[in-house]
Formats: structure tokens, C-alpha cells, sequence
């Protein structure tokens, strides 16, 4: 599919982008040049719609995600599919090239190839499953606590690794590569962090590498909420460096898929989303 050119008769008018995910409310909006950035639970949508637009006038008004449906009655917003949001955060990043794996609830891979957009392929494993296996092994219920008890945790307790199965001189894999999640039998509460958080990262990480090779795309960047999560992306950097991929973070990866559709929009790019 190509990615067509958007234009506003002024990128700079007072714009908004709600992403309205299964879980968040995610939002930026312009206001005389400045962007602001709010995020909220989904519950609390109405409210917070109601309480934005009632204080600014927009010209544009964007919408996007699962929850977007929300909106299908407002004629003045304009509906912009998720997964060419997600490609253009490659756009947004100044990037020609780029595979983009946006890790939200599950977890979408979108290859962007010079205003080229494909559907690479998802997966059901993302945040959803990080949270629902915290929720049901630790009792844990925010991502916040999750990721700090990660960080106490080994992960050679919990996963069985290759130098458990071989001698070291008998395997060319890498000595600490995972060869099965949840392997060994910790049942210490931050082993089972950073496990969950393994269990995640990993099965992407192989997902991400089958469709690198003979794809000429080397940079990658991570988007969605998780992967600020410290231990997933301590993960994603081990294994990209062992699949020779440069992998790249935003600054603020809640908001990507935001960034991604008002550049979708206004064919604009914002060379400070990254983390660097």
C-alpha cells in the first residue's frame, strides 16, 4: 500500500490525535505550535474528550485505535487507520527505512520503505500478556510494579539457557540465549518478574528477526507503552546485538502511534522523538 500526502492548509492550527486504545486513552494535541501529551485510562474517555474540546477550538481533529468507534457519530473528526499510524512513526522519526514494532496490547510489525507501507505480521503477545500473567502469578496489577520488580530479578533462575543444556565449547549459540521460558523452577517473586517480562520480549525479538532476513531493513524502532519498561528493553537491546539489528527507542513511546498519524496527516516529520 502507498501512503498518500495529507495536507492541512496549516500544520501549525490548533490539531488533536486521540488514540483510543483497549486499555488507554492516549492524546496530543497542538495548540498555537506547542504539543501537549496526555494519557488516561480508557474509562475515563468521555470526561476527558469533553473537558479538552470545551477549552480549544480545533481545526483538525484525529482519531485512531481499537476505540475509536467512540467517535464514529462526530463528523468532524477524521478517522485514520491504526497500522498506517504505526508504519508513519517511521516518517515522523525521519527514518526512509524502518521496520516498526509497536508493542501495546499485542504487539503489530509494520515495515515502512519509503512511503511504502506493509503489514508485516502481529502477535497476541504484548502488554495484555505481561499484565494478565502478573496479574494472575504475582498479583501485581500496574505496570509500574512489574517493571521495578523485574529489575531485581535473574533471569538465568527462571529460564532454562543454553549453557544449561550444553557444554560451552559444544554450542555456537551464545551461552545465556533462552532456550526455554519459565525452564527452571524459581519461585521468587522477581525471577517471576523478569520472567513474564522475558517471556514477552523474546518470542518478538525471533518474530522480528524471521522478517528481517532478506528484508534489507536493519533499523527498527520499538514504540508502545512497554517498551519502556526497563528489563523488555534490556532484552530487545541483548538481542539485537546478537541479530545485528539497530533498534532504536522513543522518547515517549505511549504516543508513537499519535506522532505517527499526525505525520500520516500533515506529511510533517519531528526529528526529537527519539530516545538517543
Amino acid at each position: 500500500m502507498y501512503l498518500g500526502n495529507f495536507k492541512t492548509k496549516n500544520i501549525m492550527s490548533n490539531l488533536i490525535c486521540f488514540d483510543i486504545g483497549t486499555t488507554n486513552l492516549k492524546i496530543v494535541y497542538r495548540i498555537e505550535g506547542n504539543y501537549f501529551k496526555e494519557i488516561h485510562s480508557k474509562e475515563l474517555f468521555e470526561e476527558i474528550r469533553n473537558s479538552i474540546l470545551s477549552k480549544y477550538n480545533f481545526e483538525t481533529k484525529l482519531a485512531i485505535g481499537t476505540g475509536s468507534r467512540l467517535l464514529s457519530k462526530e463528523k468532524d473528526f477524521i478517522f485514520l487507520e491504526e497500522l498506517n499510524a504505526n508504519a508513519s512513526i517511521a516518517k515522523a522519526c525521519e527514518f526512509d527505512k524502518s521496520i516498526i514494532v509497536n508493542i501495546g496490547t499485542g504487539t503489530s510489525f509494520m515495515k515502512f520503505d519509503n512511503g511504502e507501507i506493509s503489514h508485516l505480521i502481529g502477535t497476541g503477545v504484548g502488554g495484555g500478556t505481561l499484565l494478565g500473567l502478573s496479574k494472575r502469578m504475582l498479583g501485581i496489577t500496574n505496570y509500574h510494579e512489574i517493571n521495578t520488580l523485574a529489575e531485581f530479578g535473574d533471569i538465568n533462575a527462571i529460564n532454562l539457557t543454553v549453557k544449561d543444556v550444553f557444554e560451552e565449547n559444544t554450542s555456537w549459540f551464545q551461552s545465556d540465549i533462552t532456550i526455554s521460558n519459565f525452564g527452571n523452577n524459581s519461585l521468587k517473586d522477581a525471577n517471576i518478574a523478569v520472567g513474564i517480562c522475558s517471556l514477552v520480549a523474546e518470542p518478538i525479538m525471533s518474530i522480528l528477526k524471521a522478517h528481517i532476513d532478506g528484508n534489507g531493513i536493519s533499523d527498527i524502532i520499538f514504540a508502545g507503552g512497554v517498551s519502556k519498561n526497563k528489563t523488555v528493553r534490556k532484552i530487545i537491546k541483548k538481542y539485537s546485538e546478537i541479530f545485528q539489528i539497530n533498534s532504536f527507542f522513543l522518547k515517549e513511546p505511549d504516543f508513537g502511534t499519535c506522532f505517527g498519524a499526525i505525520s500520516m496527516y500533515e506529511n510533517k516529520k519531528y526529528p526529537n522523538l527519539l530516545d538517543v
